[in-house]
């Protein structure tokens, strides 16, 4: 479960079930192209991910 609070006070609650560690995927799983005329704001570095430890 992941809870997630704002600055007014407010909470998302996230419940995961039946997830898997370090499930191997391939590259292309998340790749996102704009379509094209899309205005990009902000290009956002890459985000860092590491696998749960036991």
């Amino acid at each position: 479960t992941m809870v997630f609070e704002d600055l007014l006070g407010d909470r998302t609650t996230i419940r995961f079930s039946d997830w898997r560690r370090n499930v191997k995927l391939p590259a292309d799983t998340f790749r996102f192209t704009p379509p094209p005329g899309a205005d990009v704001i902000g290009d956002a570095p890459a985000a860092e991910a590491y696998p749960l430890k036991n």
